[in-house]
């Protein structure tokens, strides 16, 4: 049986193949990225460690597992708290904050969302991401005169395959911009097709999906893993059928 190819990072990658395979996918779980975290934050210069935000902004589940994990917590506990999408949010949750979403589960969706409209010149903003990254949504504050700290909780480092067959493989799950251009380096210098079914969270990541090379992709809006599962069942159904 053909397998769908998980390429995101631990822990989403455990989670969306368990998901896949208790619907019956067969399954290649080769994350191409890993986490790494640094033993502390990298934060713009002039932070005050008593400082508390307005609003803490939240841009993947690692930098909300880390920074719930950290001594900024308790200043953030009374702050506004918006998470990039539900994932992210409920490790949030789970540490007992209450969380906005915004519609669209992007910068441009956080940018978006009235309360982040209605942010004050001053307004303390806290990003907790990774290092790199894209820039909109610190910019677009920044434009808006808030006080943007950004904390880098961690780095992105790419996961060589030891071994990559392409023709086992006939769906590549993709989950993050980078992550898209680490898979499909490996994905055509081991002489894989473009036509194959690729699956991607965003617009974004379809763009990147296409300029890398690939020529079959879709786009879910969503990591989530039952969202994907259950689209992946459906095409690979509709593939049968033909």
């Amino acid at each position: 049986m053909a397998k769908v190819w998980v390429t995101r990072s631990e822990p989403g990658a455990s989670l969306l193949a368990n998901s896949l395979r208790d619907h019956g996918c067969a399954v290649l779980l080769a994350p191409v990225i890993e986490i790494s975290n640094y033993s502390s934050p990298r934060i713009e210069p002039g932070l005050g460690k008593n400082s508390s935000p307005e609003a803490v902004m939240v841009l993947s589940g690692h930098a909300a597992r880390a920074y719930i994990s950290s001594e900024f917590l308790a200043n953030g506990m009374n702050s506004l708290h918006i998470a990039v999408g539900a994932q992210t949010g409920a490790v949030l949750e789970s540490a007992g904050l209450t969380v906005a979403y915004p519609d669209q589960a992007t910068s441009e969706g956080i940018l978006a969302m009235p309360v982040v409209l209605e942010l004050s010149r001053n307004s303390s903003v806290w990003l907790m991401a990774g290092q790199g990254g894209r820039k909109v949504l610190g910019e677009k504050l920044l434009a808006q005169q808030c006080a943007v700290h950004k904390f880098e909780f961690y780095k992105r480092v790419e996961l060589q395959l030891k071994s990559l067959e392409p023709t086992d493989i006939c769906v590549v799950v993709l989950a993050s911009a980078q992550g898209a251009r680490y898979a499909g380096e490996q994905w055509f210098e081991a002489k894989g097709s473009a036509g194959v079914c690729v699956v991607v969270p965003s617009a974004r990541v379809a763009k990147i999906a296409l300029e890398i090379g690939f020529n079959n992709v879709h786009n879910t809006d969503s990591t989530d893993p039952a969202m994907v599962t259950q689209w992946v069942r459906t095409y690979l159904s509709s593939t049968k059928s033909e």
